[in-house]
């Protein structure tokens, strides 16, 4: 555990990015760059959700979906930001000799005020619990709908050439390459996946924009406002900018932490870049193939064609890169308490941990078998967890830490983060209710 009173770390070659014990058992990790930081921040939040932005567009509207997008998006970087100041906080407050990560600055938020009372203590270790959960799913989420995404391209090509196989199979086949990269357990070794993913991610963010403004329809062919289908695209959208789980291990993870805040600093210029891919390919894609618009834009592209082809691989090979560092951030929560219980983790951590990833590494592939729809997962993962994680906790995060600061928290701040508090929650009900229904008539029409 991070303990109160010591001295800040000054060497930072061995700072760990991890947390309850898990530096001590984890080799001291090497500290990223600035640009290699970027490069994780960029892969972890350009994937999947990235190509389903024309399906997000799709379900408000051609005019209400890119409009709606860019408020998201700036909401996210505020509650980024909230985090971060939070954390920061807290971290002086207690004299941490480590930044806490996105779980424990939730627990000592809700302490921070120093308040006597027991129902706080018991709140605080709720609090923590709920946010390791919502991090955990949210993060294997991720990694099933990167497996629905790999094997979904690929069967389309192998459609084309008259190779008939099932998805499942596929998948199963997919699953060899994953768990090799699943077995590198230091971040900065990650950057290197995270590296080559960027590379074929860019290249196909910039053909499939291509593609996409190649004998556009007439503008009033698409529907401007779809209120019908709105409660999905709160989903896609919020698991697209589902980067907040990153935050706080990159950052601790950098040789120069301040790097990562600031108007020129990791965090503003890669999510301001994320921002602008995001509406600029969800816009065009929906433009161009209206609703016939696919849960990955890359599946409307013509397969026919050699390089639709080529930019439908670049694509998946992308993705199957950004497995590793969602998978990296879900270990950094589970396996720590499996140590402490289970004594052969003590004596072998590192085989234990092997063992332990590619048992989850298994268990998502298990779940993407399971539920194989690939927008309707994206959906349910964004409007459930990942609005708990991006908008409910930064929110009680500034909250507690201003009224610890100032004594007091002012009517703006308390009607800002209210606001958020109750969109996320009209937006979880919503848009989790949504999906489940989706999953459910999947369900039922496939029995039949």
């Amino acid at each position: 555990m991070i303990e109160a009173g010591d001295k800040p770390q000054t060497n930072p070659s061995k700072k760990k990015v991890s947390f309850m014990g898990y530096g001590e058992i984890h080799d001291a990790q090497p500290p990223t760059s600035y640009w290699e930081t970027l490069a994780n921040l960029f892969k972890g939040n350009v994937g999947t959700g990235c190509f389903a932005m024309a399906d997000a567009i799709k379900n408000a509207g051609i005019i209400l979906g890119p409009i709606l997008l860019t408020i998201i998006a700036i909401i996210c970087i505020q509650c980024f930001k909230m985090l971060i100041n939070g954390a920061e906080y807290i971290m002086k407050v207690n004299e941490l000799s480590l930044r806490p990560e996105f779980a424990e600055v939730v627990e000592l938020s809700f302490l921070v005020n120093k308040s006597e009372n027991d129902k706080w203590k018991k709140c605080a270790v709720i609090a923590k619990t709920i946010c390791n959960v919502a991090i955990c799913v949210t993060q294997l989420g991720f990694c099933c709908v990167y497996l629905i995404f790999v094997s979904s391209s690929i069967k389309l090509i192998l459609e084309h050439y008259g190779i008939n196989m099932k998805l499942a199979i596929i998948m199963t086949i997919v699953l060899v390459p994953v768990w090799f990269s699943i077995l590198e357990r230091k971040l900065k070794n990650i950057a290197i996946f995270s590296g080559l993913a960027n590379i074929c991610m860019i290249l196909g963010v910039i053909f499939t924009v291509g593609y996409s403004l190649i004998d556009l329809p007439s503008f009033s062919e698409r529907k401007y406002v779809n209120f019908e289908s709105l409660p999905l695209f709160f989903g896609t959208a919020i698991f697209a900018f589902e980067g907040i789980a990153l935050i706080l291990p990159l950052q601790n993870a950098m040789k120069e932490p301040k790097k990562f805040v600031g108007l020129l600093g990791v965090m503003n210029v890669g999510m301001v870049l994320v921002s602008v891919i995001y509406v600029t390919i969800g816009f065009f894609g929906y433009w161009k193939f209206g609703e016939a618009t696919a849960g990955s834009l890359t599946l409307n592209l013509p397969v026919d064609q050699i390089l639709a082809q080529v930019i439908i691989i670049m694509v998946a090979i992308g993705v199957l890169f950004g497995y590793p560092i969602q998978f990296f951030v879900a270990i950094q929560i589970l396996f720590p308490p499996i140590v402490e219980k289970i004594e052969f983790a003590r004596k072998r951590p590192v085989t234990a941990e092997l063992i332990f990833r590619s048992t989850m590494c298994v268990v998502t592939f298990a779940v993407a078998q399971l539920i194989p729809n690939l927008s309707i997962l994206l959906s349910l993962i964004g409007a459930v967890f990942c609005s708990v994680l991006v908008f409910i906790f930064p929110a009680i995060i500034e909250l507690t830490t201003r009224k610890a600061q100032y004594n007091r928290i002012g009517l703006g701040y308390w009607i800002k983060n209210l606001i958020i508090i109750l969109m996320s929650i009209i937006g979880m009900i919503l848009g989790g209710g949504q999906a489940f229904y989706e999953i459910y008539l999947g369900f039922f029409k496939d029995s039949n």
